[in-house]
């Protein structure tokens, strides 16, 4: 018998069980969705397997440590289209619905929702909260109340949650700011309606400082990117390099004052540590500048210095730190961050930041961007579309 005969009549390889290639599956990493897409398409019962809401529950379980960055979103304009945001992938996900919002300008984004605002404001709409997974918005307006410069966020509202997968769930819109004192206020999906608007007094009037206040909070730049720990928001203030610390459970108000006056011309926001303690972060030419902020037995603040990146040696493109920007400053701006990931925007293009690594990556060539907000949520298949219809056009019908 020929050699060829022999190996037609060997029998094929044992099957492997069905609890091994789940715990196989299981393992897939989460930065790339499409590995999962593509193990749906091998066979149905491996189809069956990935598309059990109890795997996929299970999946993100197992990796809630490092949820995916499925995107980023910025805000953009020109002459043929004014004002919108854009999402940008960094992953093979789509949003159902398309990636530009006219019209739109993004704010934040939190526990898979992206807050939108109108621009130019709307007399019968001024927010949007966005889900781009299912494409499902809510939309609402501004609370009734005289601003000067303000920011918001959105956040999920179901106690005990875990994030996980709270689409489509209640959400929380939380809004503070400074006219000629702090106020705050926060919506609710499950009222339909703003609470009750609280204030606090603040060191300085931020409207006699800067007379231009009316254009700014249109365009959202005197206040800058917020932090959540527990129920409770940090927005700092870029104008005056403070920061309004909002309980939403308490509905208390306070100012914390960092006392960093000369990076007042540098977008400067707030991160929050595994242990709850609060960074603040600024950069100076090519240098970033990270404090982190103690409270004494006493309630005294104390800012004492957490760490120097030297960001010329992460990117180290001729005239990133040295060419000019707008206002005539040199170096690159913050405008955005993650988990332990920072976004620069320089005079050679925008750069996502990995600070423990100490890599970098270029994410787009657009210079000095306003922001950039990550979109960080899982993608699995119970949820996707886009996705799995890519895959069937390049790899065919399962069998």
């Amino acid at each position: 018998m020929s050699s060829s005969r022999r190996r037609r009549l060997s029998p094929p390889p044992p099957q492997l069980p069905d609890d091994a290639i789940r715990d196989i599956l299981l393992r897939t990493p989460p930065d790339d969705p499409r590995r999962l897409f593509r193990a749906s398409l091998c066979c149905k019962p491996w189809r069956r397997l990935l598309s059990d809401p109890a795997f996929c529950r299970t999946y993100r379980e197992l990796h809630r440590r490092t949820p995916p960055l499925l995107g980023f979103i910025h805000n953009k304009g020109s002459a043929e289209k004014p004002h919108h945001c854009v999402l940008v992938p960094t992953t093979p996900f789509r949003p159902p619905g398309g990636t530009h919002r006219p019209n739109w300008i993004v704010l934040d984004s939190r526990h898979g929702r992206v807050l939108l605002y109108s621009f130019p404001p709307k007399p019968d709409i001024e927010f949007v909260v966005w889900d781009p997974i299912t494409d499902e918005q809510w939309r609402m307006l501004l609370p009734d109340f005289q601003y000067g410069s303000w920011s918001a966020t959105v956040l999920c509202a179901m106690d005990g949650c875990d994030h996980l997968d709270c689409h489509g769930g209640p959400f929380l819109v939380a809004f503070a700011g400074l006219n000629k004192l702090a106020f705050a206020s926060v919506y609710s999906s499950v009222a339909g309606e703003w609470s009750d608007t609280i204030f606090a007094e603040y060191p300085d009037t931020a409207m006699e400082q800067y007379p231009g206040m009316e254009y700014m909070r249109f365009m959202d730049s005197g206040l800058g990117f917020s932090v959540l720990m527990g129920k409770t928001v940090y927005f700092p203030s870029n104008m005056s390099n403070r920061i309004l610390e909002y309980n939403i459970a308490e509905k208390r108000l306070s100012v914390i004052d960092t006392r960093f006056q000369e990076y007042q011309q540098h977008i400067v926001l707030v991160m929050a540590e595994d242990d709850g303690v609060l960074v603040f972060a600024g950069v100076k030419e090519s240098s970033l500048h990270l404090w982190s902020r103690e409270v004494g037995e006493d309630g005294a603040v104390a800012w004492p210095r957490h760490s120097v990146i030297h960001l010329d040696m992460l990117v180290p493109r001729p005239g990133c730190w040295t060419t000019p920007d707008w206002d005539g400053i040199s170096g690159g701006l913050l405008v955005g961050s993650a988990d332990g990931v920072i976004f620069l925007s320089t005079h050679v293009g925008s750069y996502m930041v990995d600070i423990s690594s100490g890599k970098a990556r270029k994410l787009t060539n657009m210079r000095f961007t306003d922001k950039i907000i990550p979109y960080v949520s899982f993608y699995t298949i119970d949820h996707a579309r886009g996705i799995k219809h890519h895959c069937h056009e390049h790899l065919g019908p399962s069998t």
